[in-house]
């Protein structure tokens, strides 16, 4: 799918809200849901992107090239009634999903986490420290994070 994204923080928001559906469908598949509608996939992606207060329209073709890319070989898109596009999960993918759950690796955790500190710790020393003049702007909590922390602080809820 072709990013949207003109800025740093609006493809912090995309890769986010994909990162959301991703996690949706698979909370499905491991509830045993397999079959998935197109047009719900792209409203529950919208409704996603609302939530971080941007209104556009996502092009649905696009949406599920970027599905099915993820998920290669484990996701079959089907024609429902000639006219309704559905994706098809394997069952396969249900217990691989299970097993990564009840596998963890926490040296991959770990070296995962320190790779995130670094990013986190290197936007912040670049970024332009807020300055105290004395008054509050009626903003200074918004201009005083930077839009990765927020982004980051919302996966981790």
């Amino acid at each position: 799918m072709r990013s949207w994204a003109t800025s740093k923080e609006d493809r912090l928001i995309e890769v986010e809200t994909f990162a959301r559906l991703v996690s949706h469908i698979e909370e499905r598949i491991v509830n045993g849901i397999f079959v998935f509608k197109l047009s719900e996939l792209h409203k529950v992606y919208t409704d996603l992107l609302l939530e971080f207060g941007i209104n556009m329209d996502v092009h649905k073709t696009r949406l599920k090239l970027k599905i099915l890319n993820h998920f290669t070989s484990n996701c079959q898109e089907q024609l429902c009634d000639g006219k309704s596009i559905t994706l098809v999960f394997n069952r396969s993918l249900k217990d691989m999903l299970k097993e990564a759950v009840d596998y963890r690796d926490f040296e991959a955790e770990a070296l995962t986490m320190m790779k995130l500190v670094k990013v986190l710790r290197k936007e912040m020393m670049e970024y332009k420290s807020f300055e105290f003049t004395w008054s509050f702007s009626h903003d200074c909590q918004t201009s005083a994070v930077q839009y990765s922390k927020v982004i980051f602080f919302s996966i981790t809820e």
